[in-house]
Parts: structure tokens; sequence; C-alpha cells
């Protein structure tokens, strides 16, 4: 039930609108409460600042509650109550942007030249390792694979799948944070709806990374992504690992089960599960070469033999 939709603040800001829901995973209602409390709790306005949000001003949350909780039919822990489609639109439209991300990684995050390389390279094996998957379905002749990023962020996926030479599509509602990737020709929609409109052919293989736990209805989303993708397509998910996550100590902890943005909090458990619900089946990653170093293979060869059970998962498309 919405509430607050056009409710004012002192300052004449209009307000944020919230609804409650019912477990995004099983769709019952019966929430066990885990966490609660008011957005201008001093220290969750605390952690929210920490987010450096552009335009924003936490006049415009006064005395809006949240409530994370607990399913009491399937265990899946969600936040209740949500920003409405308005105010998800004005959160990643206005208050998310590229000089917010940007401020945010400069306030929690090393972002040298170092880490830099190290993220350009972890981009390129996981789209490597998903070709890999769906590279086993295609069969000879099927053309140049098709990868679909949603939710492109900065299009730092997009852009090592371009380089790997890929069709490359991206679904974003910022229009300044994937300027990598549309300076490099890339095709970014706004949503989900925008791409199903343009008729785009199905694809290989579609990354979701650090998306879902934003989501007020992943499972329909993804439902959406599944009917995109080719049969024998692979996905990638990954989300914060919410193991243990209740009342939050510290902004670590915070971020995982941030009440604006992060309103899934999924285990490994119940992302495989929400994923199985949309017809994808978990399977184990390839490795992924990107020299001929004995160092980097042995790496390889490692990472393939010791996967601890983490919310970075990959997937394949059981639809026929």
């Amino acid at each position: 039930m919405a509430q607050g939709g056009k409710r004012k603040t002192e300052a004449g800001c209009l307000r944020p609108g919230f609804e409650d829901r019912a477990c995004p995973l099983c769709g019952a209602d019966r929430p066990e409460s885990l966490w609660q409390g008011r957005f201008d709790d001093p220290d969750v306005a605390g952690h929210l600042a920490a987010f450096h949000y552009s335009g924003f001003s936490p006049l415009s949350l006064t005395g809006e509650s949240f409530r994370l909780c607990r399913c009491g039919d399937c265990g899946m822990t969600y936040h209740r109550r949500v920003l409405n489609a308005a105010g998800l639109l004005r959160l990643y439209g206005q208050w998310a942007d590229a000089a917010q991300a940007r401020r945010f990684e400069e306030a929690h995050r090393q972002a040298g030249p170092d880490e830099t390389a190290r993220d350009a390279r972890r981009r390129l094996r996981l789209v490597l390792r998903l070709l890999a998957i769906a590279g086993s379905q295609r069969g000879r002749g099927a053309g140049v694979p098709g990868v679909l990023d949603y939710g492109a962020g900065a299009g730092g996926t997009m852009v090592a799948a371009t380089a790997l030479g890929c069709r490359v599509v991206g679904v974003e509602p910022s229009a300044t944070r994937p300027q990598d990737a549309t300076g490099r020709g890339a095709v970014i929609y706004p949503d989900l709806a925008a791409l199903e409109q343009a008729g785009e052919p199905p694809f290989d293989a579609v990354v979701l990374d650090q998306v879902l736990e934003h989501l007020p209805d992943p499972l329909p989303v993804l439902h959406r992504i599944a009917a995109l993708t080719r049969p024998g397509g692979a996905l990638f998910l990954a989300v914060p690992d919410c193991r243990g996550s209740t009342v939050p100590q510290g902004f670590d902890q915070f971020h995982r089960v941030q009440p604006l943005e992060h309103l899934n909090a999924f285990t490994p458990d119940t992302l495989d599960r929400i994923a199985r619900a949309a017809g994808f089946r978990p399977v184990r990653p390839p490795p992924a070469f990107l020299g001929t170093r004995l160092a980097e293979a042995i790496r390889a060869a490692g990472a393939v033999l010791w996967q601890p059970r983490t919310t970075d998962r990959f997937y394949r498309l059981d639809r026929t």
C-alpha cells in the first residue's frame, strides 16, 4: 500500500513514496521483524550520508520508517517497506549518478591503477566463463555471441565483452554512468521494457552484477531475463552475501542491507532458489585464461578446484 507519495518536507521538497511488499521469493506475507527504525535515526542517517548521493536531502526521509524481515514461510530476508516506482526512479535517476558513484569509490575503496587493472581482468574472466558455459550449447555456425549487461553501471563489463568480440547490449537507468561503454558505441537501454520493445535477438549470456538486491520484484525480472536468453544460455548473478545479517554493526554491514537500495538480503541458498524459480540451474564455472604464463594457468585451475560457496554464482538456462 503506497504511502506518502505527495507529502512534502518543511523545505518544500517532494517526499519519495513508499509501499509495503510481500516476500520477493515465495510471495508469502508472514514477515518476522529482524531490524527496524527510521531513516532519520542518527546512526542510519550517518551511514546514508556516507553514500554521498547527489541532490539528496535528509529532510525528504524525515519520519519515514524501514523494516528488515525474514519470511516466515521460506526464510528469505528482505525489506518489507521500500520506495515505490517513482521513488526508485528518483533514487537511481537523480541521487545515484556518475558523480555519486565516483565520490563513493573515493571514500570507501582503493581505486588506483592496480585496482582498475584487476577489475578489468576480473570482468574479462567473467565474460570468458559465461561464453564457455553458453558455448557448449551453441553449436557451430551460431554467429557472434550476444551479451546483455542488466544494470550496466559504469559499463565495465560491456567494455570487456566488446573487447572479446561479442554483440553487447546494456540496461542502465542512469544516463551519466555508462559513459565509457557508450563512447565505444555500445547500445544501452534505460529499462527492460525498452529493450523488450526493441526486439533484440536472444542473448547467449546475461550479467546481473550487484543488481538483484536492488529490485523490488526480482523474480519477475528474472523471468523476463529468461525470455530474452537463448536456451542453454549462461547467467551470472552477484549480490552481497547477507548470511547472518540482522542488526548491522558498522558501515560494511549496513551497506549489505541498506534500506534505500539493498531491498533483498540474499544468501547462496536463496539466490539459487530464486534463479531456479526462473528456470536457471547452478553450474560450476570453467577456468578462464588471460595469458600463457604458468602462474596464471595455475591460479585459473586452482579457482576451479576450490570454489567456495558465495553469492557470486553462475547458471545455465534449462528452458528448451
